[in-house]
């Protein structure tokens, strides 16, 4: 997709002939004449549409059209869009706007060269030019004006680029632009452009293309078809058959439609699985995928990985002429257990998922939210420097348990949540990549040079440790969060923290382990830590929070919408320290919109208020068990062996017991599993009598008769 440079509103175009080299359309003689019918030459005529007629200029109602058009990106992280061009060495705000040399460049040893740049807010470019003080920063990404007609990128000029109101009063306002843009560059960033840094939010590995293809379409439509009920499987229409014309292609599309369809097929059958009425930890969700993949053969051929079919093992199982060895079972939950968590952490905000599809809300539940304030309060009462919130109040228990949700969230979806592949990678510190690529656990996807790995939080900076988040970082995202939440001076921030996550770890509300090195504390969350809940379609109004300023969206559950509203956005930087926090709003049941300070919704005559419950979120402790109906299809029923490690103790960094890893529960419990014929000649693998280091492996084990989610 290409799009067009304009400040006033979003053009897109595909990508085709008809934009010249220099990204301008290519002019045409202007007729409204029609062209003879494809399918008729004496029938009637077809008129030209408006895309192959030449741009004219629009009268004073409407902005004008964009007559320069390139290779449209947006950030997988923010959501955000803007546009990728080609800078020079000699003169690198001279750009060059062809289109198939950005491409080319991208995907080349040139792609230090490539500069993205996302389209900027009016605010955005009102505190760019107007900021002063310790706020403006010198280097990194800076908001510029885009040249279309000149293809060449220049500083903001206070003077040219700003209007006066008419009545002379309020601020300046961005002046409109023709073939222009405000934009978001690093202009001298050759690392970010390497490794895909948003200019935006400043996430690595999250700038894409803007576009589809064929394999992409067939993908979709196949998925649709098989998970729509279109198909009659009592007709045998439940099969596919391509037609390609290239053996290359044909090759690429079997690959990728495989894949994709694993993809839709995995996420369907979690959503199968959780709940609309009680949370389900992600231990515990992993652990009925296993046994569902463990008692159904049409479950196996849709969830299992399609690379793990050519493993020895898995093939012999899929065909049916074993039942599957103990090693082949451990791998197969193993790498569902993995998909899982990435499913809920890491990609849980990358394309079609269930979080940001709004069928599954995800978060970590906070079981004692006074104790949680009660925590941030005292260790702030210690914190030297001033702390007040933009509007000088002074933050409150509502600003403490918004702060800390927050931080837990960004755990989440940075990916740093514990499986047993990543314990190398843990020990590292991050430092190495080999640990989760060459080196990796047989079974697990690799996680090689720009793709984007599990990021967990390390307490102090690591010499040569590039992809794991550092607390005490200047300018980082913890310390930027810990300024806008609570009110605090950055010079104070970076000690607050250091505080704040040990005491944390203490009452179990996040995991810390030591590197190998002996120093290096490395902090992330547990599968225990997590819970999920299904979205019921009448609650679908109410479960997303977003911010009106840089169009964050956040999927949320209505029971936690009073946690969310009112709080800064959590996107880095978002209005800035010194603009008035951002609340985050979302339309309540009645059309109306909450109030920033509680987060309830204004009830209109006639209606009833749809406020909230403030009840805490259920625990991830073992007791909170769930019950669940054994199938009909089952004349007699095993209860299986469940075994859980839920969040850790107050104790957990010093009381790791033998058998649990660190970062898995000392306290797991199994429940005494009873026997019955229905299990009987089952080739699955026994369970072992020990704590694995990932729970929920062991489920694969379970011999209960259920149906296919």
């Amino acid at each position: 997709m290409l799009r067009g440079i304009s400040a006033a509103r979003a053009e897109f175009r595909w990508d085709d002939e008809r934009v010249t080299s220099g990204g301008a359309l290519a002019r045409k003689e202007q007729s409204t004449a029609a062209r003879p019918s494809p399918y008729d030459g004496e029938g009637p005529a077809v008129p030209l549409d408006a895309a192959e007629q030449a741009a004219v200029p629009a009268d004073d109602s409407a902005p004008p059209p964009a007559e320069i058009f390139l290779p449209a990106v947006f950030c997988r992280e923010c959501g955000r869009s803007g546009w990728a061009a080609y800078s020079p060495e000699v003169d690198p705000a001279e750009l060059d706007l062809t289109a198939t040399k950005i491409r080319r460049a991208s995907v080349s040893r040139d792609k230090r060269r490539v500069r993205n740049m996302i389209a900027a807010t009016p605010q955005e470019v009102h505190e760019a030019a107007f900021a002063a003080g310790t706020e403006h920063r010198r280097g990194g990404p800076a908001v510029m004006v885009l040249e279309g007609s000149g293809g060449r990128l220049r500083p903001l000029s206070p003077e040219a680029d700003f209007t006066s109101p008419a009545d002379g009063e309020g601020p300046r306002r961005p002046a409109p632009l023709h073939n222009a843009a405000f934009v978001h560059v690093d202009l001298d960033g050759d690392r970010a452009a390497e490794r895909d840094q948003c200019p935006a939010c400043r996430t690595f590995n999250s700038i894409r293309y803007l576009g589809t293809g064929l394999a992409a379409l067939a993908a979709a439509a196949i998925t649709q078809l098989f998970t729509g009920g279109e198909l009659d499987k009592n007709l045998g229409e439940n099969k596919t058959l391509l037609f390609n014309d290239s053996v290359q292609d044909a090759a690429h599309r079997a690959g990728y439609v495989a894949s994709r369809s694993y993809t839709f097929s995995l996420r369907a059958l979690l959503a199968s699985r959780i709940d609309e009425d009680e949370p389900t930890t992600l231990n515990d969700l992993a652990a009925d995928l296993i046994a569902d993949v463990v008692d159904s053969k049409a479950v196996q051929a849709a969830v299992i990985p399609p690379d793990l079919h050519l493993i020895r093992g898995v093939d012999t199982l899929l065909s049916g002429r074993s039942r599957g060895s103990r090693p082949t079972w451990e791998l197969i939950a193993q790498r569902l257990a993995f998909a899982t968590v990435m499913e809920f952490g890491l990609r849980s905000r990358q394309g079609r998922t269930l979080e940001l599809t709004r069928t599954v809300a995800a978060d970590v539940p906070l079981t004692d939210p006074d104790a949680v304030a009660d925590l941030v309060h005292d260790i702030l009462l210690t914190t030297p420097g001033e702390i007040a919130l933009p509007d000088g109040s002074a933050p409150g228990p509502d600003q403490y348990l918004g702060f800390v949700r927050g931080l837990l969230e960004r755990l989440r979806i940075r990916g740093a949540v514990r499986h047993a592949w990543l314990d190398p990678w843990l020990d590292q510190a991050g430092v190495r990549r080999w640990a989760i690529w060459g080196g990796r656990e047989p079974g697990m996807p690799a996680f090689p040079r720009g793709v984007s790995a599990p990021a967990f939080l390390l307490g102090s900076p690591k010499q040569g440790s590039e992809d794991f988040d550092v607390l005490t970082g200047r300018l980082g995202w913890y310390q930027d969060w810990a300024v806008r939440a609570l009110g605090l001076r950055r010079e104070a921030a970076a000690g607050f923290l250091a505080r704040l996550l040990p005491a944390l770890a203490d009452a179990g509300i996040l995991s810390v382990r030591t590197a190998l090195d002996g120093a290096t504390r490395v902090y992330g969350l547990q599968p225990g830590h997590i819970q999920v809940r299904r979205l019921a379609d009448d609650v679908l109004p109410d479960a997303t929070a977003h911010c009106p300023r840089c169009f964050w969206e956040q999927t949320i559950h209505p029971d936690l919408a009073d946690q969310w509203h009112g709080q800064p956005c959590p996107r880095y930087r978002c209005g800035g320290p010194s603009a008035p926090a951002v609340t985050w709003t979302a339309a309540c049941g009645n059309g109306t919109s909450p109030t920033t300070s509680t987060g309830a919704c204004t009830a209109t005559p006639g209606s009833s208020p749809s406020t909230p419950p403030s009840t805490p979120a259920p625990s991830a402790a073992p007791s909170a068990k769930r019950s669940r109906e054994p199938s009909a299809r089952a004349p007699t029923s095993t209860t299986p062996t469940r075994r859980y490690c839920p969040a850790p103790p107050p104790s957990n960094s010093a009381s790791t017991s033998a058998t649990c890893r660190p970062w898995s529960s000392p306290h797991c419990r199994r429940d005494r599993p009873t026997t019955s014929s229905a299990s009987a000649g089952r080739a699955a693998p026994p369970a072992t009598p020990t704590c694995s280091p990932w729970s929920t492996a062991a489920r694969a084990t379970a011999t209960t008769s259920k149906s296919p989610g």
